[in-house]
């Protein structure tokens, strides 16, 4: 269910662009995505260097569990802000100049946003799995997919792309919320 939700929190959005508006639309949303898309590519690199961390401090114990999740969201956030000019500046020049269509800097916007969202969602997510939650993150992460479909449903018939783009974002952040209020809910309880 987990890799199922993922895969609806990241695609659902392109298609209903396809269904409700047009192939070019979805040109363009794609571009965008894409772009702020490579924050989450470097930081995913990251990620997978870190996985095994986690779970060493995992058979450590909970306490140290704690402090590597801790000094792990500052990483991850670090990485993203690092990262986010020079993403920003190459989006903009290769969607302008090499793709040929208008920089929409509010749907890139709201696409970055989202994109920080899933950064800071990947230190819970592996926390999770390091001490045996696994069906826990896949829950939370139903649940968002779940609130991507009915707003990009909804969204999509009033804001177009934009509205896609909202539900993008807030699916995220309530991926976010769902991921940290049930990692603090399972450290308070062991």
């Amino acid at each position: 269910p987990h890799v199922i939700a993922l895969f609806i929190l990241n695609f659902f959005d392109k298609i209903i662009i396809k269904v409700k508006l047009d192939s070019f639309a979805l040109g363009e949303y794609i571009i965008h995505y894409q772009m702020a898309f490579l924050i989450m590519m470097v930081v995913s690199a990251f990620n997978l260097s870190k996985s095994p961390d986690f779970t060493n401090n995992a058979n450590k114990g909970l306490s140290n569990s704690i402090l590597f999740l801790d000094k792990m969201k500052k990483q991850y956030l670090k990485l993203a802000f690092i990262t986010l000019p020079t993403v920003f500046l190459f989006s903009y020049i290769y969607i302008n100049y090499f793709a040929g269509i208008e920089f929409d800097f509010f749907i890139f916007l709201l696409l970055i946003f989202g994109v920080f969202f899933q950064v800071l969602y990947l230190p819970y997510s592996n926390f999770l799995y390091a001490v045996g939650e696994s069906k826990l993150l896949s829950k939370v992460t139903v649940i968002a997919s779940i609130g991507t479909i009915i707003l990009s449903l909804f969204l999509v018939e009033y804001y177009l792309e934009i509205g896609v783009a909202i539900a993008f974002l807030f699916s995220n952040i309530l991926l976010l919320i769902l991921v940290k209020y049930n990692t603090i809910r399972f450290i308070n309880e062991s």
